[in-house]
């Protein structure tokens, strides 16, 4: 685990998880090399990782000089899906404004993984999916996860980040799109996994369902009933606490 890796290297390297410098990641990496031992993969995705993440303009020069050492010829290291996990999220931090460049630089990792024998898993689409989702991209956030339903079943946390997804385009906009992803959605998982169907997504759907009726000069209020169903399901639902007058304000 990246905290194995972490206590492992702070005993070793205690100098450099001073709170008095940055993170120098390739420092690390160089007194490894220097004193004759072999990186694992887990120590070279964790040095990855904490690059990616860690605040300042230094990460992604860190970044790049662990990664030319991970594809570095002449010292082949055996890559895992969590090296590729971490730099789909890397590249996000890095393009979180240049979805042209994220997504070129994604397809040369995914050649590139694919050429050491490295496919993709569920985690790997989650990984995909919270970055698009975290950049903005919503559309493509939703295309990602049908697609994952082809290749495999989704884990908790593919709904979990679709459900937020959901829930954040409704209330930024009543859109039928999104009203019948959250039916879908619902329809599906929720048996499965009720605990992520919080108060705050039926609340969302409801408040959308509303102004979409609203609006509608048939005045059938379809969007507002259906909704209302799946409240009236689980209102008793103990992880369930709606907003207060919130049910008031509907009456």
């Amino acid at each position: 685990s990246l905290e194995d890796c972490e206590n492992q290297l702070k005993s070793e390297y205690k100098e450099y998880f001073s709170k008095q410098r940055p993170f120098r990641a390739n420092e690390i990496l160089f007194h490894i090399l220097r004193n004759g031992k072999k990186p694992t993969i887990s120590i070279y995705n964790y040095l990855l990782y904490r690059s990616y993440t860690i605040k300042g303009n230094i990460n992604n020069i860190e970044a790049e000089g662990i990664l030319d050492k991970i594809f570095d010829k002449t010292n082949p290291v055996e890559l895992n899906t969590y090296t590729l996990n971490i730099i789909i999220k890397g590249l996000s931090l890095k393009y979180k404004t240049q979805p042209i460049e994220f997504d070129n630089e994604l397809l040369k990792y995914f050649y590139e993984f694919d050429k050491h024998g490295v496919q993709m898993d569920v985690s790997t689409h989650n990984s995909i999916l919270e970055s698009l989702l975290e950049m903005g991209r919503y559309e493509e956030g939703w295309k990602e996860y049908t697609n994952m339903q082809n290749e495999s079943e989704p884990e908790y946390f593919t709904i979990e980040l679709i459900l937020k997804a959901i829930i954040n385009q409704l209330q930024k906009e009543a859109d039928k799109t999104w009203i019948n992803r959250g039916f879908d959605i619902y329809k599906k998982y929720n048996s499965d996994y009720q605990r992520f169907f919080t108060a705050e997504f039926y609340e969302s759907l409801l408040k959308a369902s509303l102004i979409i009726d609203q609006n509608n000069e048939k005045r059938n209020n379809y969007f507002t009933n259906v909704s209302l169903s799946f409240i009236e399901k689980n209102y008793n639902n103990e992880n369930l606490s709606f907003s207060e007058g919130f049910l008031n304000e509907l009456l």
